[in-house]
């Protein structure tokens, strides 16, 4: 495998731990008001999520320090 189909699969696990898909509804509103009531932005989590799924390597190394919940990282290489 090469390491932009790597970087995918990390991108996307953390995608799937930050952003909580497993119960969508209530982290979907808890991350839309969040982004309200921080920025003043509905949309911000979409923003994010945009932004980090269109990340290559540098950009997603660099961005990852800014998100709330770092337990996220741990990110465990896929069998």
């Amino acid at each position: 495998e090469n390491g932009e189909s790597n970087l995918e699969k990390i991108i996307n696990q953390f995608i799937m731990k930050y952003y909580k898909f497993e119960n969508t509804n209530l982290e979907t509103a808890t991350l839309i008001a969040k982004g309200y009531l921080q920025f003043n932005d509905f949309l911000k989590y979409l923003k994010d999520y945009d932004f980090v799924q269109n990340a290559n390597f540098e950009v997603f190394s660099k961005a990852i320090k800014y998100f709330d919940n770092l337990s996220v990282l741990e990110i465990r290489p896929t069998q």
